[in-house]
């Protein structure tokens, strides 16, 4: 259980000179108090607060205020990041509530109102009393939650490069044991990354000029779809939420994240969906740089020998053109652990490890997680 703020010791000292000891009915007791908070409602006394104008805010944004002959009525936001966001305004005075996270539903809540394409935002939702339910949708569409350590619930938000979105819609439902219900709608502010440009050339092997025909598309259909199945999967893996990783080998990025590229002339469609670590010989060897479960230790035809982890609460990482794979499918592994070493296998020029880190299959810099 969180401790109550010692702020409200203003509050208790005129509840004691308020109160008289006589009064215990509940509704007596309120009687005297100029505020307090039910079912994420707070509720200030008239007796305290006589103008005529009440008005709530949260962030500079306005709160629903009802009345009846004793209170006025402010329903709280879901999502408020600390108590100094809450302002109460009335003719005579302005302050602060002083409420405490054990008097919001989902406690204090450090939401990104801006994000940046392909950069990952960590968010974590720690309720002071367990919840009924809880969902968060982007654009209409459920982001993934898990729970962390004390029924935290962890979940990340990232957008794509090229998502072509200037702002995303959030939306927030909780529902307390108690049947309390609360929803909250808002918007997020998608920023443009500074990703460069390049233009490339591409030999016969990636045009599909090779020969092979109607067996090179069977086997990108394949890998493609089996790769974009394990992706999607619900994360397995029961470890600490990520937070970081290491670097998988040493080198420097020959290639960056996020890369804008036009093929053979064309427009810029596509982009760098991982970051290129060179300067390595192949038998370099390729490492773990966070624990989890390998989902897949496979030979592809454009990937070459591939790992993909598992890391949990939607995270997984890729590691492409091994020469040696030293994992197997459903083993877990610990950070610094080998999982292969650097090679050219598949579509590849020279020996070099393309790393990719995914959050609900959606690509983000692996050197920048989480943001």
């Amino acid at each position: 259980m969180k401790k109550k703020s010692q702020n409200r010791s203003y509050f208790l000292f005129i509840l004691l000179l308020l109160i008289p000891v006589s009064l215990s009915a509940q509704n007596s007791v309120r009687a005297g108090i100029p505020l307090y908070v039910q079912d994420n409602t707070l509720c200030l006394n008239r007796i305290f607060f006589r103008g005529e104008r009440i008005e709530a805010l949260a962030g500079g944004r306005k709160l629903p205020v009802t009345e009846d002959s004793s209170f006025f009525h402010i329903r709280l936001p879901l999502l408020v990041s600390s108590a100094k966001e809450l302002r109460i305004i009335t003719d005579d005075v302005s302050f602060d509530p002083l409420l405490t996270e054990e008097d919001l539903v989902l406690g204090f809540v450090q939401f990104p109102r801006e994000c940046i394409e392909g950069v990952a935002r960590r968010v974590e939702i720690d309720p002071p009393r367990p919840l009924e339910k809880l969902e968060v949708r982007m654009d209409g569409e459920k982001i993934p939650l898990y729970r962390g350590r004390e029924d935290r619930v962890i979940f990340y938000l990232a957008y794509p490069v090229l998502s072509g979105k200037k702002e995303s819609l959030i939306t927030v439902k909780a529902v307390t044991r108690a049947g309390s219900a609360g929803r909250y709608t808002f918007a997020v502010k998608v920023n443009k990354g500074k990703y460069l440009k390049e233009r490339l050339t591409l030999g016969a092997v990636y045009t599909g000029e090779d020969g092979l025909g109607r067996i090179r598309s069977f086997l990108l259909d394949y890998e493609n779809k089996k790769v974009a199945r394990l992706l999607k999967s619900k994360s397995g893996w029961l470890g600490d939420p990520p937070r970081g990783f290491d670097l998988p080998v040493g080198g420097r990025v020959t290639s960056p994240f996020g890369v804008i590229r036009s093929y053979n002339g064309r427009g810029y469609r596509t982009y760098h969906t991982g970051a290129d670590i060179g300067g390595n010989p192949a038998g370099t060897p390729v490492t773990a740089p966070l624990g989890g479960e390998v989902l897949c230790a496979e030979d592809f035809y454009a990937r070459g020998l591939t790992v993909i982890l598992d890391h949990g609460c939607g995270v997984k990482s890729l590691y492409y053109h091994l020469v040696r794979l030293e994992v197997e499918t459903g083993e877990s592994v610990s950070p610094g652990d080998v999982l292969g070493d650097v090679g050219t296998t598949g579509f590849s020029t020279g020996p070099h490890l393309h790393w990719e880190v995914r959050v609900n299959s959606i690509p983000v810099n692996p050197l920048l997680f989480p943001h």
